[in-house]
């Protein structure tokens, strides 16, 4: 593969909305070709913000989809850093009871889910369960 089709590839992941991660890879990729920063670290940015991008695709074209389709799901926050240098992504949840949980992820429903090859995209993947008090909404 030549380097234009690695462009392309790369420039087909991110989302209309580029994302933090790729302005700031694209400000350090002119300054490096500036001679005013390093490209080693242009570079490893440029791969930060090309992750980002495969995560969000992946999060809004598989994540999304599967939990709108869920009976008892309530409401749902994807979540992305704020700072580039950061590659922690949330996912929280909001369901109806334990019961419409289980529904959706099966038996092993206190093990995370990943679909497709979304577990390409993760490093390490955790999962927390818990039940809102105090609330006098509940």
């Amino acid at each position: 593969m030549d380097s234009r089709q690695g462009s392309y590839a790369a420039y087909r992941e991110w989302p209309v909305d580029y994302g933090v991660a790729y302005l700031a890879a694209l400000n350090k990729c002119t300054d490096a070709m500036l001679g005013t920063y390093p490209w080693e670290q242009a570079r490893d940015a440029f791969a930060a913000a090309i992750a980002e991008a495969r995560v969000k695709n992946k999060v809004e074209g598989i994540s999304i989809p599967w939990l709108r389709e869920q009976e008892g799901l309530i409401a749902f926050y994807p979540g992305k850093p704020i700072d580039p240098r950061e590659r922690e992504f949330w996912m929280i949840s909001i369901w109806k009871d334990v019961e419409s949980i289980k529904k959706a992820a099966g038996h092993e429903w206190q093990q995370p889910i990943l679909l497709e090859d979304e577990a390409d995209l993760v490093e390490t993947v955790e999962i927390h369960h818990f039940e809102i008090f105090g609330n006098k909404h509940t």
